[in-house]
């Protein structure tokens, strides 16, 4: 090998970890909706393409927590819709499964196959069923059946005419008559009694939003604890094994809030409303200690407590 060759081997072991690293940002960044970050990190070379441990890619991830916006990035810069994960997932079907209306309506106006099935057999109408959300259901039943999504509807052919005879023509419209000029009445003033005025309600505190690093770093550990719970989430529904009796563990809806509770941080960006929905979750389900997402739950609260909230 000539020196020149030996120069570019250098120069691919340098890039090839720094591009790993590059590929495993994108598929968090997407999983976390962190638009600025997928953008950022495709245009360093990091593939619309690429697959994590789960054999998923960024695109799946977006779907599967219901980022739009990210969806519709990777898909201009060469991410294929219909790629499968080691499930036999589609982004599709993640979109249909955790219920995200929107999402599943942008990748079916965009073409994405709903004739996919997992290797459990099912495909994303019958996921849908899942994610708790009958627009979604619906929005899939017309898909599958041939009707247009996401642009405009298709057009529905009218019964052919029976027979060979020609329709009969209509008659001429009758000439609208003249309308007649009435006398306007005169308007009778009425008195009406003045409304007092409101009292002006005090101000309410806003809570405000951590420092813009500190609120950086939660929402990065955030998006981290949102993979693990994925993850969790993923391995207790597979060891059910399709039993209808373990998926009635409280574990799936809990998973399920937190998933959207990691979803939402992705889209607005807010702390705050982070806070107030962990509160929610946490009073619903009693600070739940035996849970496959007790570890998660802790994460949450010191991620937040270190925030400053």
């Amino acid at each position: 090998m000539g020196i020149l060759g030996l120069a570019a081997s250098a120069v691919l072991a340098t890039a090839m970890p720094a591009l790993a690293s590059l590929n495993t940002d994108l598929c968090s960044a997407s999983a976390g909706g962190d638009y600025s970050s997928v953008m950022a990190a495709v245009q360093l070379g990091a593939s619309p393409n690429t697959r994590d441990r789960l054999g998923r890619t960024p695109i799946a991830w977006a779907a599967r927590n219901g980022h739009t916006r990210v969806v519709d990035y990777l898909l201009a810069h060469g991410a294929y819709i219909d790629a499968t994960d080691a499930d036999g997932y589609t982004a599709l079907m993640w979109a249909a499964r955790m219920g995200h209306f929107e999402t599943v309506s942008y990748l079916a106006g965009h073409g994405a196959n709903p004739n996919y099935r997992t290797y459990q057999g099912e495909d994303a109408y019958q996921l849908s069923r899942y994610g708790r959300d009958y627009r979604v259901t619906d929005v899939l039943w017309r898909y599958v059946h041939g009707e247009m999504v996401g642009s405009r509807p298709k057009a529905h052919r009218a019964s052919p005419t029976l027979g060979m005879a020609a329709a009969a023509p209509k008659p001429p419209a009758k000439p609208a008559p003249k309308p007649v000029a009435m006398a306007t009445p005169k308007p009778v003033p009425v008195a009406v009694a003045t409304p007092a005025p409101l009292p002006t309600p005090a101000p309410v505190a806003m809570a405000k939003e951590p420092d813009m690093l500190a609120k950086a770093i939660a929402i990065k550990k955030l998006a981290e604890a949102g993979g693990r719970a994925t993850t969790e989430l993923d391995n207790f529904i597979k060891g059910a094994n399709g039993n209808p009796m373990a998926l009635m563990d409280p574990d799936v809806p809990l998973g399920k809030d937190l998933l959207t509770l990691y979803a939402n941080v992705g889209k607005t960006q807010s702390l705050v409303a982070a806070r107030d929905e962990w509160k929610a979750i946490a009073a619903k389900w009693n600070n739940r200690k035996e849970s496959h997402f007790a570890q998660n739950i802790t994460d949450i609260d010191l991620i937040l407590k270190d925030a400053g909230l």
